[in-house]
């Protein structure tokens, strides 16, 4: 049997115990002692990490007290962040390069717009007045006007016998062709006569224009007044570059003018296609009309032009004067000559449309 000592139990020497004196307290070296040598565990309460702080602070999510956990976590933490950071930033990109093509597509329209709301073109006219094969009077030559026309008097006129034409404008007389007239509107226009324009396109359109069609409008014929004609014969005559109009028919349908051509005589926009705007700035025509045996004016020539928008129409001026063509009515004619390489043919007028020219002494008027 053990007996148990009290606390109070004086040292050997007889003194008592003071609190100084007290002996270490092993009861828990003992416990832990103990409990190693049965194998318990120690749980032993660490002092959280200056990186257990930082993590708290930015990452509280991340926060573990395992270390190789919270790396992980860290790790996919900062991942989540630069994936969420890199499509943010390309979404801005994005959303920048959507928006400046939308404003570049407005600005593109914009521009657009302002080009459509004006004209899809300005243009020039001018009467043509380059080797004329013809010229007309609506009164006859006197004796020594005719003259002047001879073989004589050539020389002092000029070599070329379309200079002979001059003359008969300087007389008051209206200087014209006539070889695509007759070729096209055929022999039975034999005296036909016709008037040319050089006009002259300009756009500065960034957006492509086609001309599908030109004709001219208010148009109103009265029968011709001239009575005296003059032609040139020369071997390999002038020819017209462009297009042609007889107003003798009912419907104007500008026709090819270029004598050289296939297709010369048949309908121009059938086989060519005219384009203005987008790099092609200008577009030069020469154009040829006929009014057959009346004279004809009419206000100006319509233009029919299309673009990605649809189909539009512009006119083309001659200023406030319109345009006019004398016509040559065969019946009507009682004095002609004739200019050929051998020289000045005076014609004899048998009747209406019928002549006999030939080399000779002009008679009288």
């Amino acid at each position: 049997m053990t007996e148990s000592v009290s606390p109070d139990t004086a040292e050997p020497g007889g003194q008592p115990a003071t609190p100084s004196d007290e002996v270490p307290n092993t009861r828990d070296e003992g416990a832990a002692d103990g409990a190693r040598d049965s194998g318990q565990a120690l749980v032993v309460q660490e002092q959280p990490s200056y990186m257990d702080d930082v993590v708290s602070v930015i990452a509280p999510d991340a926060f573990d007290s395992n270390p190789r956990r919270r790396n992980r976590k860290l790790v996919i933490a900062a991942l989540f962040m630069l994936g969420a950071t890199f499509l943010g930033a390309c979404g801005d990109l994005l959303l920048s390069a959507v928006f400046a093509k939308e404003q570049a597509e407005i600005a593109s329209g914009a521009e657009d717009k302002v080009a459509r709301e004006g004209d899809a073109f300005s243009f020039s006219v001018e009467k043509s007045s380059d080797f004329p094969e013809a010229a007309m009077m609506n009164r006859l030559l006197s004796r020594a006007e005719i003259a002047k026309l001879s073989q004589a008097d050539r020389d002092a006129l000029g070599t070329d016998g379309r200079h002979l034409l001059d003359y008969v404008v300087s007389l008051g007389g209206v200087a014209g062709y006539s070889s695509n007239a007759y070729a096209i509107m055929g022999k039975k226009n034999a005296a036909a006569f016709s008037e040319e324009w050089l006009i002259r396109l300009v756009s500065d359109r960034s957006v492509p224009l086609i001309i599908t069609d030109i004709t001219p409008v208010q148009v109103k014929c009265t029968p011709a007044k001239a009575v005296s004609l003059v032609t040139v014969a020369w071997e390999g005559g002038g020819s017209t570059e462009g297009v042609f109009f007889d107003l003798t028919h009912k419907h104007y349908s500008p026709q090819i003018a270029n004598s050289g051509e296939e297709h010369f005589g048949d309908s121009f926009f059938r086989y060519k296609t005219l384009e203005l705007g987008n790099g092609q700035s200008s577009i030069g025509l020469r154009v040829g009309v006929s009014g057959g045996s009346k004279d004809c004016a009419w206000k100006s020539f319509r233009v029919t032009y299309s673009d990605t928008t649809g189909t539009f129409h512009q006119d083309i001026t001659n200023g406030s004067k319109g345009f006019f063509v004398h016509g040559v009515d065969q019946a009507r004619i009682r004095q002609e000559s004739v200019v050929t390489i051998k020289g000045v043919e005076e014609c004899a007028i048998s009747s209406p449309g019928v002549r006999n020219c030939k080399i000779s002494k002009p008679a009288s008027p």
